[in-house]
């Protein structure tokens, strides 16, 4: 590959996990008071599954939710003018039974390391917030009372695939993808992808996710060798 025609390196967003500090089994608790305080000037990344699910509860397509209520090429919830999170109604969260996994954590943040149990650390909570911390459970208590674990899941099927994206595009010449074989704009529109296969999106979040995830493989594959049959 010639270094003077080099394009730039295709890339995925990739979020960066923070410090560890606390285990599953580490005393924590918290006590929301519907403040809604910290639901302004956060970046609240999403992937596909939570858009997902998003859409869904919207009534909307994962082509529609991305369009209208995302930025960062589809990878955090927009905020209104006042920064405020677009969901984010009179009386609280207008999406809080399809919630982000951010969402569920708060006011925790989530470190993950390939062979480690999952860590957790505190995130610097707003001034004035009006929830309250304390000790009378664990970590794994207050995850299991936000039903995390689905979300957990989801984030950690999505990394693998983001890795092996990102390994693939970085792996191939600098020629531009074909218009039918280029995805790197629109992986994360779960409904486009599965239309592209010609498969039916699904209601269930986690067949679709399934789905999704084999679609994406199966693109990392052909794109490293195009006589794979599909």
């Amino acid at each position: 590959m010639s270094q003077s025609t080099a394009a730039p390196a295709r890339s995925l967003p990739l979020a960066h996990a923070s410090p560890p500090r606390l285990e599953a089994g580490g005393a924590f608790s918290y006590e929301c008071n519907r403040c809604k305080r910290c639901c302004s000037d956060k970046r609240i990344r999403v992937n596909p599954y939570e858009t997902y699910r998003l859409s869904r509860a919207r009534g909307l397509s994962t082509t529609e939710l991305l369009a209208r209520h995302t930025t960062a090429q589809g990878t955090e919830l927009a905020r209104t003018a006042d920064g405020r999170c677009v969901f984010l109604g009179p009386d609280g969260c207008t999406v809080h039974a399809d919630r982000p996994l951010v969402c569920r954590l708060y006011p925790l943040g989530r470190h993950v390391a390939d062979g480690e149990p999952d860590r957790f650390h505190h995130l610097e909570p707003h001034p004035e917030s009006e929830g309250v911390f304390g000790a009378t459970g664990t970590v794994a208590d207050y995850l299991a009372a936000q039903g995390a674990a689905p979300f957990m899941h989801a984030a950690d099927v999505y990394l693998d695939v983001v890795a092996t994206l990102a390994g693939t595009l970085a792996a191939l010449d600098a020629a531009p993808l074909s218009a039918d074989d280029d995805l790197t704009t629109t992986w994360l529109d779960v409904d486009a992808v599965l239309a592209r296969e010609g498969v039916s999106s699904p209601a269930d979040a986690e067949e679709a996710m399934a789905l999704h995830r084999a679609a994406l493989l199966q693109w990392a594959r052909t794109l490293t060798n195009p006589t794979e049959e599909t």
